[in-house]
């Protein structure tokens, strides 16, 4: 590729150099003889100076395309390197050159970007921190709208015992049943409890005992901060 590009230049210069023969030419046939030998005398002395002036506008394109292809060699025995320093296998960075001002400068840069990037972490914790109480708030405010009072008392009972038996749930029931007969006179024990186990504030043990969550625990407690007190059924 390179060989035949240098042919190309070559021939591309040789036809510049012989153009202003094809002008002396001109000048001879058609210029009166003095006037002529006054060219002459012009041409012989802008001739090179033109030829190589007309070469580089004309082949600046080329040239610059030679140049970047010759990375490295020799000339008259001196080695030229013209790879850029990042490139360059011999070229080092010397820290120790580096100032100390700028050395602290960057120190305090460099922290600076970490505790931002530690900020914005903490930030987006406490984020997802509040989201999940708004949600559990909302949720808790949600079930207080439908739970029956009686099943409040029913999770405080159950708060202080590590859990009750079916049969004690169901005696409860049975109480309240008796005391609302027209609200639960076609319900029955599981009924009753399937809100509360729905809403994760009270779990099965085993197949015969029920347990309050850590829900259920906070959402009593969430009923004391707000002072909710509900009455009735």
């Amino acid at each position: 590729m390179l060989i035949e590009w240098l042919v190309l230049l070559l021939a591309k210069t040789a036809i510049i150099a012989a153009l202003p023969y094809f002008a002396l030419a001109w000048v001879i046939k058609n210029v009166e003889v003095e006037s002529a030998k006054t060219i002459l005398e012009y041409i012989k002395v802008l001739i090179w100076p033109l030829v190589v002036l007309s070469s580089a506008v004309m082949f600046r394109g080329d040239i610059s395309d030679l140049i970047r292809r010759i990375v490295k060699g020799s000339i008259f025995g001196n080695e030229i390197n013209l790879l850029p320093p990042a490139q360059n296998d011999s070229s080092e960075v010397n820290l120790a050159s580096v100032p100390a001002e700028e050395k602290t400068a960057l120190v305090g840069f460099i922290n600076t970007q970490q505790q931002e990037l530690e900020n914005s972490r903490t930030t987006v914790e406490q984020l997802k921190n509040q989201l999940a109480e708004r949600e559990l708030f909302l949720d808790f405010e949600r079930i207080y709208q439908l739970i029956f009072a009686s099943q409040i008392r029913l999770l405080d009972d159950l708060s202080h015992s590590e859990f009750f038996a079916l049969a004690r749930v169901a005696l409860h029931f049975q109480v309240t049943k008796n005391t609302f007969p027209a609200v639960f006179s076609n319900w029955d024990t599981n009924q009753y409890v399937s809100f509360l186990i729905r809403s994760e504030l009270m779990a099965w043990r085993d197949t015969h005992c029920l347990e309050i969550t850590p829900k259920g625990r906070a959402f009593l407690e969430y009923l004391r901060i707000m002072n909710y007190r509900k009455q009735g059924i």
